[in-house]
């Protein structure tokens, strides 16, 4: 009886420690989804709540894999996401009117001082005058430089080789 009464309690152990790991798994869930509402409800004007004036940002709700994720979009990020859309450097006029289009809530004096100050950060990369990229982009070789690589090589096609030794 000893034996069968000691295989009882630890069956009893193991079904307690899956209750208490279930338990800590849907408490995670529901901070989690707690927090989500917490930070839609701040975004909506909410806090501790009372109703301010209205919301802070132009707030982004996504929903991956079940979890709200609410992301506050800066001009920063509208610009990181135009520059790697283009994936090469752009005018910074070009920089403006893709920021736009992808519906940033931004004028267009605020768009150039953000790269101006991204660029003082070390964001975004100016790899010649009034083009800017990420760092990772390459700037492409100079007009100048180009062109006369392109003048060697149409030299170079017309002058015959000497294939004698």
């Amino acid at each position: 009886m000893d034996q069968d009464q000691d295989e009882w309690i630890r069956e009893l152990l193991r079904r307690r420690d899956v209750e208490d790991r279930d338990l800590a798994a849907a408490e995670k869930r529901h901070k989690e989804r707690t927090d989500a509402i917490d930070v839609l409800l701040r975004a909506a004007g909410w806090i501790n709540g009372a109703h301010v004036d209205g919301p802070r940002k132009k707030t982004t709700v996504m929903v991956d894999a079940n979890v709200l994720v609410v992301a506050n979009r800066t001009t920063r990020d509208y610009v990181k996401r135009a520059l790697a859309d283009a994936g090469k450097p752009m005018k910074m006029s070009d920089v403006v009117d893709a920021v736009k289009d992808l519906g940033a809530p931004a004028s267009e004096v605020t768009v150039r001082t953000v790269l101006a100050k991204m660029l003082k950060a070390g964001q975004i990369t100016r790899p010649e005058r009034g083009m800017y990229g990420l760092p990772e982009q390459p700037a492409g070789p100079d007009p100048e430089v180009a062109h006369f690589l392109e003048k060697v090589e149409e030299r170079a096609k017309e002058t015959p080789e000497d294939n004698e030794d």
